[in-house]
């Protein structure tokens, strides 16, 4: 990934930020997997189990920063790329309306 790139991604999200799951959207999970629910557009998401994990602690932790910590010192991956994806997952979920940054 060039710089400029990079830069240009992790400018739209600050990992400053706390990821809320609006009361409108609703999950549970079936297997190893994750099923999210969005009530108000009666469409439903499925996350792997990285993205399940990526969830999870990205819910629970008071900053987006905190949870890619926790995340770093639980895989085998290096920072650049799990910020990435991670970013990628969060934006998503954003767009579908699955999450809300405060």
């Amino acid at each position: 990934m060039q710089q400029e790139e990079s830069v240009e991604l992790f400018m739209k999200i600050s990992f400053n930020s706390k990821v809320v799951v609006p009361d409108d959207v609703i999950h549970s999970q079936v297997a190893d997997e994750l099923v999210i629910l969005h009530l108000e557009s009666e469409s439903y998401y499925g996350l792997d189990e990285i993205g399940f994990r990526m969830w999870t602690v990205f819910s629970r932790s008071e900053t987006i920063e905190q949870g890619i910590q926790l995340l770093l010192s639980e895989y085998e991956v290096d920072e650049e790329t799990l910020r990435k994806d991670a970013i990628s997952l969060l934006e998503t979920l954003l767009d579908h309306g699955l999450i809300k940054l405060i």
